[in-house]
């Protein structure tokens, strides 16, 4: 038997795409499975379509890791909600600050509800990246971002998700 927790990894795709895409590592080594779901841009929510997505594997998953917690556009993941709903650790990372303002003053201009902005987890920095989670401690958080990546700041599974995402950038 392969050794190692299976994470999933969730990123979007380019907005035109209007794409959700997951794969799933067995630590940072072994890619196991992918998916892709459409997610129309802006709705404000991506809870559901993260949950809906994260039905798609099989496996036992350890941990959930987003590429932060915006999606094609403004579709927000609640992260919370996500962790509870799934019953496993759901971790967002970034590369860049998250800027919560930012976040509110864009959901207003695009008339869409800002509350849930008020409702999410602090951010943390972790060496050269920032996380919020739910569903585990700091330190567990940090523990499952170290064993899934494998070199840089970003776990396997999201970069993974992230280079298939780009896959749907139309050329020019």
């Amino acid at each position: 038997m392969k050794e190692g927790l299976r994470f999933l990894g969730i990123d979007d795709g380019p907005r035109e795409a209007e794409k959700l895409i997951g794969v799933s590592y067995r630590g940072t080594e072994f890619m196991e499975q992918a998916g892709i779901i459409d997610q129309k841009p802006d709705t404000g929510d991506a809870t559901e379509d993260i949950i809906e997505l994260y039905h798609m594997f099989e496996q036992d998953i350890a941990a959930v890791f987003l590429d932060g917690i915006s999606f094609n556009g403004f579709n927000i993941a609640d992260i919370e909600k996500i962790s509870e709903e799934l019953n496993k650790p759901v971790i967002a990372v970034t590369s860049n600050q998250p800027d919560k303002d930012a976040v509110r003053k864009g959901l207003e201009s695009a008339d869409l509800d800002p509350s849930i902005v008020s409702e999410l987890p602090d951010t943390h920095s972790f060496g050269d990246v920032f996380i919020q989670f739910a569903g585990c401690s700091k330190e567990k958080a940090k523990r499952f971002t170290e064993k899934a990546t494998l070199q840089g700041n970003i776990p396997e599974t999201v970069r993974a998700a992230d280079l298939i995402g780009n896959a749907f950038r139309k050329k020019d």
